[in-house]
């Protein structure tokens, strides 16, 4: 499905490989709704900004209402839009409203809910473990380093 000539400045836009299986991802899901291919929604989407438009608003109200449900986060929505924006302004359909879309999605909760271990909580979590995961444990809880973290860390990055 994400085949043609549409597709290669959007790809030339993604730098990472993460953010490109996200995005693929949800384009497809995206075109999939419009039963579409990537050179007919782009085409369509010139000829008729409109009609895109409202086909857009149409799968962002759907998402909206699937969050209302709590399937999904309010701010996965935003991050569904972000493929189709990128999709259209490489390929120079830069007259959809974006910020009309955007305004009617709900509010994003922007900080994580997770907090910082209590002294209480780490003593509990370093009693019950081998040494070397307390030592990861207190590094984490001492640095504020995530557990993806651990696969950027070198021996060298230790100095004594």
């Amino acid at each position: 499905m994400l085949k043609g000539k549409s597709i290669e400045p959007f790809y030339q836009a993604l730098r990472s490989k993460y953010t490109r299986e996200a995005y693929e991802r949800r384009l497809v899901t995206f075109l999939e709704y419009v039963e579409m291919d990537v050179d007919g929604f782009v085409a369509k989407s010139r000829e008729d900004v409109g009609w895109a438009q409202k086909v857009i608003t149409d799968y962002l109200m759907r998402e909206k209402d699937r969050s209302e449900r709590k399937e999904i986060a309010p701010s996965t929505i935003a991050n569904v839009r972000k493929p189709v924006r990128l999709l259209l302004e490489m390929n120079d359909v830069t007259q959809v409203n974006w910020r009309k879309m955007t305004r009617m999605l709900p509010p994003v909760r922007r900080y994580a809910l997770d907090r910082a271990p209590t002294s209480e909580e780490l003593i509990l979590l370093t009693s019950n473990s081998e040494t070397r995961f307390q030592a990861i444990i207190l590094t984490m809880a001492s640095s504020g380093i995530r557990i993806g973290s651990w696969d950027y860390l070198n021996w060298g990055h230790v100095e004594p």
